[in-house]
């Protein structure tokens, strides 16, 4: 899809507030299962009996999934029409979320969930890539980790408790299929032949190629951190003497603190101040996580815990909005949602094993190194643009 500041199709159908929300809720809404996965978790355990290793197997099945969604929006489809793609995929995630209550066997279930798994992966490469070339894209961006957020609060805390209690994980999995289906008439929303990348921007356009793989492997990183700490968060702070009562409420108080984030960041990082309070944010994730492997206080680790999951809203806001300035073409951002669910999936699972096997502050020694590599990228991606830019002007005085 052409940059929104380009003339064409894409312009005309990206100008409009109902293009936004849709998109905003498409972006929203089609990771549902990964937003859920600890109620959804234990819904299938309970359902089908199926144990911890076989549900950690199946979680990775289908973050892999989602991976390889994002990965065929970025290839393959980038050039197919977005009605076609669009209406392909939310069949296709639909079928496959209404077909998992039949799948009883383990290797049929992996299967199934992996499908589902790609459909919603290009689902939300769609949503975000639409959102990262609309005008005020840090603005935009930031609508959606908050909308995500409170996704996120509203599925753990009542809908898919609701949803479980009266049909279990069945109920689950055909309510997400129906969201799924909800969003068939936005396909009006494109034009025919409109498509991510245009043969004739493909042809024209520039991709900083080594800028937009320093940024995927910037949000992988971040993400493989936030995997180990966000998932075992909780258990970090009992085996470190707080009670659950006091997790908890921390817990709640960083996600409204999140919240404010998801406000507030894109206004800072508006310009010129996108770079230096993505690398704010993402030092404040090292920080806090430096800080959670010392011995814990309760007050220490509240603040730890806080500050941590600001910055790391606060950080992935301002890195999705950056990937217009390495792309302009349009084609990678659709990589960015696969990407943080592999590294968010492939942290939780080291994350866990490094528990079992040594101690809560091996995992987020870890989730600390991780988060000092996501800073050393996007430092990096900064530097690299910069000799860029003297290059050029060096190029143009001679």
């Amino acid at each position: 899809m052409n940059q929104p500041s380009s003339e064409g199709a894409a312009a005309e159908t990206q100008s409009g507030a109902l293009f936004l929300m849709a998109m905003l809720a498409l972006g929203t809404v089609a990771p549902t299962v990964f937003w859920g996965l600890p109620v959804i978790v234990g819904q299938i355990a309970q359902q089908w009996g199926f144990g911890a290793a076989e549900l950690g197997i199946a979680v990775l099945g289908e973050v892999f999934g989602m991976a390889a969604g994002t990965l065929l929006m970025a290839t393959v489809l980038a050039r197919r029409p977005l009605r076609i793609t669009l209406a392909a995929t939310i069949a296709l995630t639909a079928a496959a979320n209404f077909a998992t209550p039949f799948a009883h066997s383990l290797a049929l279930f992996i299967a199934v969930r992996a499908v589902a798994g790609i459909g919603a992966g290009a689902l939300s490469g769609i949503a975000m890539s639409c959102l990262s070339y609309t005008k005020a894209a840090e603005r935009n961006i930031g609508w959606l980790v908050l909308l995500q957020v409170l996704w996120s609060m509203a599925l753990l805390g009542y809908v898919l408790p609701v949803v479980g209690a009266t049909a279990q994980a069945t109920g689950t999995y055909v309510c997400i299929g129906v969201l799924a289906l909800v969003f068939l008439p936005a396909i009006a929303l494109f034009k025919r032949a409109e498509a991510f990348v245009s043969a004739e921007a493909d042809n024209s356009a520039r991709v900083d190629v080594r800028g937009v793989m320093l940024l995927l492997g910037c949000i992988f990183a971040l993400y493989f951190g936030v995997g180990v700490l966000w998932t075992f968060l909780e258990q970090i702070g009992m085996r470190a003497g707080l009670s659950e009562a006091r997790v908890a409420t921390t817990l709640v108080y960083a996600n409204l603190a999140s919240l404010a984030a998801c406000v507030v960041m894109p206004r800072l990082g508006h310009g010129n101040g996108l770079r230096r309070w993505a690398i704010i944010n993402i030092g404040a994730c090292v920080a806090s996580a430096a800080a959670l492997t010392l011995p814990q206080t309760p007050d220490r680790f509240a603040i730890a815990a806080i500050v941590f999951i600001v910055a790391w809203t606060g950080a992935a806001t301002l890195i999705f909005a950056t990937m217009p300035r390495v792309d302009t073409v349009g084609r990678y951002a659709t990589l960015s949602p696969g990407v943080l669910s592999l590294g968010f999936g492939i942290g939780s699972a080291a994350g866990g094993e490094l528990i079992e096997l040594l101690d809560a502050r091996a995992a987020v020694g870890l989730a600390c190194v991780f988060c000092c590599v996501s800073l050393l990228c996007y430092v990096s991606l900064g530097r690299a643009r910069e000799a860029e830019q003297d290059a050029l002007a060096r190029a143009s005085q001679s």
